[in-house]
């Protein structure tokens, strides 16, 4: 019986640039055929695949199709894989290949990763994802150095990047956005948010447009987590979350941007109250409401929770993230496992959420408004031992959860791709860049781009 493959392929920007006025990066592009037929009999699938730009470094990922609403809240041991919710999910990943440029051929046998025979009587999705693994990126390639890509002189947060336009169609250039701080927790004294389009030129720093916050001591922005982010409707109105002094109250608020000035605070707008945090993650959005996270690390009362706001600044509704917060383990595992996400960024509706170290995961927050039930919401979310971001699976660790420890790296921030892969930023493994997810969350390895050095690898965004 022949079985039908759809493909969703991606192309995956790895810069081969010089310093000059117009970013014309080098497209790696893999085109492989929207349909496979397979008869599942044992015999090998050839793939073809023509390699377009640069070299690749390849996968081939085979998923269910259709099955997502029979795959709920799968738990493959406190010690294995991971915990996914409502996803198709991958059933085969090969092992990387590398490619030069021209005609390929990438060869499955009809089974999962675990060696066992594919069922008949299903359709399946294929993926083909690659990086160039070659060419090494040049030093601000996209932007000047200080704004998110490496780190500069500014105290700056996890950026935004804008990729469509207000109408919904792709910017020919996307543009990038940062909150700034200079001061630590009580001793801030200059708040600003900047804008960066890519193309420009990355050696002139004057072309970074900037609007001055004000925000005070009293208010501030508490921590990486948070970023200065637009509506995705119009671009002059933007949102900020703020903490208040002493990490008590939170204020979500939303600002006029007024080109190289100061920024129009809308007072009747927003949310206020007297929560305690440790981080609050700005509003985002791409759809009809806004969505901002915040989390507390403190063992008294441990608290992470997703919010849902509408556009006049009014909570719809919110829920507390119960499966990052196990409160029975705080004493055992410390803040890590405690705490919450610390980082949010959006694509096509999803919130992919990060932590310092072991926990990331994905939310589908429209879930909620669905069945007002959690953990509805949570699609994936990475546990101990999938090789990729904890790397401890002894059953008898005194700290499985790798809080700090050598046995996990230091993580900063989870983007996705249009096809739902993520990747995390990665520290303290070596000549490593990145953390790789499929898009159910499989752990497909550490990566790193070609010249990587190891060191300090702090926001290098990642958008395709």
């Amino acid at each position: 019986m022949k079985k039908l493959f759809i493909i969703f392929f991606l192309v995956l920007l790895i810069p081969s640039l010089s310093l000059a006025v117009e970013f014309v990066p080098t497209k790696l592009k893999l085109t492989v055929p929207e349909t496979i037929q397979y008869e599942f009999d044992g015999s090998t699938l050839n793939i073809p695949v023509t390699v377009t730009g640069t070299a690749a470094r390849t996968w081939l990922f085979v998923f269910t199709k259709g099955m997502a609403e029979d795959i709920v809240e799968v738990n493959n041991g406190y010690l294995g894989w991971h915990w996914v919710n409502q996803l198709d999910t991958c059933v085969y990943m090969s092992l990387p290949s590398d490619f030069g440029t021209g005609q390929q051929t990438i060869t499955w046998n009809g089974k999962d990763s675990d060696g066992g025979v594919v069922p008949k009587g299903d359709d399946y999705t294929y993926y083909m994802w690659a990086f160039d693994y070659i060419t090494p990126p040049e030093m601000n390639q996209a932007c000047p150095r200080g704004i998110g890509f490496v780190n500069g002189p500014w105290n700056i947060s996890l950026g935004h990047v804008q990729e469509k336009d207000e109408d919904g169609t792709p910017l020919a250039r996307p543009f990038f956005m940062d909150f700034h701080r200079v001061g630590g927790f009580g001793d801030v004294t200059e708040t600003w948010a900047m804008k960066w389009t890519i193309g420009q030129d990355p050696l002139n720093a004057d072309l970074i447009e900037t609007t001055d916050l004000a925000i005070t001591n009293e208010w501030y922005n508490t921590g990486t987590g948070s970023q200065f982010a637009p509506n995705p409707y119009d671009f002059s109105t933007y949102y900020l979350a703020e903490g208040g002094k002493d990490y008590q109250g939170v204020r979500i608020s939303k600002f006029t941007w007024v080109p190289n000035d100061l920024a129009d605070r809308d007072p009747e707008w927003g949310y206020t109250s007297n929560e305690c945090h440790s981080f609050i993650m700005a509003p985002l959005s791409d759809g009809d409401y806004l969505y901002w996270s915040k989390s507390h690390d403190d063992g008294s009362f441990p608290c992470s929770k997703d919010y849902i706001m509408d556009f006049d600044g009014e909570i719809v509704t919110s829920w507390q993230k119960d499966r990052w917060i196990k409160v029975e383990e705080y004493a055992l595992y410390g803040i890590t496992l405690n705490m919450g996400p610390l980082w949010n960024t959006i694509r096509e509706g999803y919130i992919f959420q990060s932590t310092c170290f072991t926990l990331q995961g994905m939310i589908d927050p429209l879930r909620y408004l669905e069945t007002s039930n959690y953990p509805d919401p949570e699609a994936w979310i990475n546990q101990n031992g999938d090789f990729v971001m904890d790397r401890c699976t002894d059953p008898d660790s005194a700290t499985p959860w790798c809080n700090g420890g050598e046995s996990a790296p230091y993580a900063t921030g989870l983007h996705s791709d249009a096809n739902y892969f993520s990747v995390v930023n990665t520290t303290s493994l070596g000549a490593t860049s990145v953390g790789l997810f499929a898009p159910d969350g499989t752990g497909v390895g550490h990566i790193a781009w070609a010249g990587e050095i190891g060191g300090w690898t702090y926001r290098k965004t990642f958008f395709c």
